[in-house]
């Protein structure tokens, strides 16, 4: 009985419960017919695509995650939280019910299951079930308001609207603020684009990752709200005005910290696809922060878009032939290349962008010789760049049972991955930014002279119709 006033608990906190006008009984009764079912890890409960059938899950233990490749969205939900609420109003008139998300467990999992049969049985017509919520992500601060913060300065360009520095009125705190045109959205046709961008930053949560704060939007704009990294790009950690590269010890560091955030995207089935420099910063403790999740996409099998950096470009994505996540380990390879030798293995002076992809294709590329370059590339750093540069994308390091980590375990990295003390900043960075306060922003270049707020290129407004584009942001 104790269970069963448990799981009735937890049913009245529901809102397509709590919104329903059930009795006591019928709360109980629905209860003691709730079943509960164990699950191993790897276990696929629904897969997008194939049938479901419309039952409600509430996790007792253990995690699970809920992936819809087509909006862009990973979730994780784990004891307590409840899922697949909004199928229980499914009429069967209209047909069998096919899930648009794969719901797999990551980590062996017990869970009450409460069916649509079952509740009808209890209460007789679904009809009388409440609607539920849409599904807002949990760490989006949905307190703050565009109207809180102050502009200080921009930050940067992008191909769609500004980055500013931003301070909050209220609590003086500082941020990033990305604002994205809507018309230039429109015109481009971005709209899916930019959803899935939102989604998928608000769906990771890594201190190696940019952090989405929260999201606005207004007639003309959307904004995007992270943390204000303060150290600039990597890339100037690497190509200084009299030097290129880093030596083995902080290339090991540096390249650690891009595969911890890279493998914290993959196991939600996200695939980055735009690895290069210019896309990590370093923070005021000197680790990497990966930023610009324009280009991520939540890939459950293999997907044909092509996008990304020329001389980061894996050879199936130069060849058209499908990719997933493996691109992203073929362009970490490059990146570790690059951080150690000081420029992409695929590199040559006057080289046109034919010439290069064909290199890519090829896998043409050599290590430098230390007596005649000046620069050593050691044999672990060369193994690892050599599994990760391997053309056959089944073949590459990363790309096996063990994924990223078959390359956190390998021996150049000396066991920094044996415990916590990267992810917990117990490591002592190679180089710290000096930041005199938490509004410096002199690692980034002057933008001064792009403050002005004038929208003379997009001055029409948008019809009603075009808004309706962006109401779920």
């Amino acid at each position: 009985m104790h269970f069963s006033l448990v799981i009735m608990r937890q049913q009245k906190s529901i809102p397509i419960f709590s919104k329903s006008e059930f009795w006591a009984h019928e709360f109980l009764d629905m209860a003691k017919k709730a079943s509960v079912q164990t699950f191993k890890t790897k276990q696929v409960i629904a897969q997008a695509g194939k049938p479901i059938a419309p039952c409600l899950y509430v996790i007792r233990s253990g995690a699970i995650q809920i992936t819809c490749e087509k909006k862009g969205t990973v979730n994780t939900f784990v004891s307590g939280d409840y899922f697949n609420d909004g199928l229980l109003k499914h009429n069967s008139a209209e047909g069998q019910l096919i899930s648009s998300a794969t719901i797999e467990v990551i980590e062996d999992a017990k869970v009450s299951v409460l069916s649509q049969e079952v509740i009808m049985s209890v209460v007789g017509s679904i009809s009388r079930l409440g609607n539920p919520l849409p599904p807002i992500s949990a760490k989006l601060d949905r307190n703050l308001k565009l109207d809180d913060l102050k502009k200080e300065r921009v930050l940067g360009l992008g191909a769609f609207g500004k980055v500013w520095l931003v301070q909050c009125k209220n609590t003086g705190a500082i941020y990033a603020l990305k604002t994205v045109y809507k018309k230039q959205i429109i015109r481009n046709k971005l709209y899916n684009h930019i959803m899935m961008e939102k989604n998928i930053m608000a769906s990771v949560n890594h201190p190696f990752i940019i952090n989405l704060i929260t999201t606005f939007q207004d007639v003309r704009s959307l904004y995007f709200v992270t943390n204000f990294i303060q150290g600039g790009e990597l890339f100037s950690v690497i190509h200084k005005p009299n030097s290129d590269g880093v030596n083995n010890d902080a290339a090991r560091f540096y390249a650690a910290n891009v595969i911890e955030s890279l493998s914290h995207l993959h196991k939600r089935n996200i695939c980055y696809r735009d690895l290069k420099p210019e896309n990590v910063l370093i923070d005021k403790d000197g680790y990497c922060i990966l930023i610009d999740m324009g280009f991520a996409k939540v890939v459950l099998d293999k997907t044909l878009t092509m996008c990304g950096t020329p001389e980061y470009l894996s050879p199936e994505l130069v060849l058209h032939k499908g990719h997933n996540r493996g691109a992203d380990d073929w362009a970490f390879g490059v990146l570790v290349y690059e951080i150690i030798v000081g420029q992409s293995p695929f590199y040559r002076p006057g080289t046109n962008q034919q010439s290069l992809l064909r290199r890519i294709v090829a896998c043409a590329y050599a290590f430098p010789d230390k007596d005649l370059h000046g620069i050593e590339v050691v044999d672990d750093a060369k193994d690892l760049i050599t599994g990760l540069l391997t053309r056959n994308p089944q073949q590459r390091l990363g790309s096996f049972a063990n994924g990223d980590d078959d390359i956190k375990n390998h021996p150049w990295f000396g066991g920094i991955f044996n415990s916590d003390d990267l992810v917990n900043k117990k490591f002592q960075a190679p180089w710290k930014p000096n930041i005199k306060d938490e509004k410096d922003a002199s690692n980034f270049d002057d933008y001064s002279h792009e403050e002005d707020e004038m929208y003379v290129s997009y001055p029409d407004e948008l019809s009603a119709e075009q808004q309706q584009l962006f109401a779920e942001f």
